[in-house]
């Protein structure tokens, strides 16, 4: 997989975190890696302006997918050399593989069980089943290409809002704090609670946004809410101007 997905920076690692609901400590970890280890995702190199985007599509799915296994049990800081294996089986990109749900959850739990580098892997309350499930439920809002690699992401925490983030999106700052928040500012064509997926590219369609009233006509107002309210008989009089 080597396109748009993987060279195309959507966000800088902070907002990315902000954007996913992932804790900013874990997502750093995960974007340069633990103590002496390499990085869990794929990002893009840093430049010397630290704000500029080096988080692709790919490492958006790579982290939402990490988050599905923290939340099943299974520990990041402990999973490199079971992704190493991983990789060697189904490629660079296994953390967002097809195979990951089915036969990587199997290679997961049979080398926390076999392999003195898998010790803590897993926590000891949680099963394979239970991560099977776990993972399986998040894999539900990654929308996958015909090379079986995901070409959308729907945000699993804003459901029922229908936020998607495709590859190629131009995500700010103020994109992901609005979103994160539940607000919507005008129309931004790159996310949009009401996305849908068309084009011949994939790109997402959105449908029009009512007008800003900042920036916009006013829509027409109902006559009979706008019309003067009536006194009441016998109520006070109303103070004549001052000449």
């Amino acid at each position: 997989m080597d396109d748009i997905r993987t060279r195309n920076g959507l966000l800088n690692q902070s907002d990315a975190a902000r954007f996913l609901s992932i804790p900013q400590q874990a997502f750093n970890h995960w974007a340069r890696g633990y103590e002496r280890g390499r990085p869990l995702l794929h990002v893009l190199p840093q430049p010397a302006e630290h704000r500029m985007a080096t988080v692709p599509f790919v490492a958006m799915a790579e982290a939402y997918v990490l988050d599905a296994l923290r939340a099943a049990g299974v520990k990041p800081r402990k999973i490199r050399p079971a992704l190493e294996r991983l990789q060697r089986e189904y490629g660079q990109y296994v953390l967002v593989a097809p195979e990951l749900a089915t036969d990587g959850i199997d290679v997961l739990w049979d080398f926390s069980k076999t392999s003195p580098e898998g010790e803590g892997l897993i926590e000891g309350s949680t099963g394979q089943q239970v991560i099977r499930e776990i993972v399986t439920d998040y894999l539900q809002y990654v929308v996958r290409a015909e090379d079986g690699y995901p070409s959308m992401l729907r945000l699993r925490h804003r459901a029922p809002s229908k936020i998607i983030i495709p590859p190629s999106a131009n995500i700010t700052a103020t994109n992901a704090r609005a979103v994160r928040g539940g607000r919507r500012r005008g129309c931004r064509p790159a996310i949009r609670r009401s996305c849908a997926v068309g084009g011949p590219a994939g790109a997402p369609r959105c449908r029009p946004a009512p007008p800003d009233w900042r920036g916009g006509p006013r829509p027409p107002t109902d006559p009979a809410r706008s019309a003067p309210r009536r006194r009441r008989p016998g109520g006070p009089a109303r103070r004549p101007a001052p000449g």
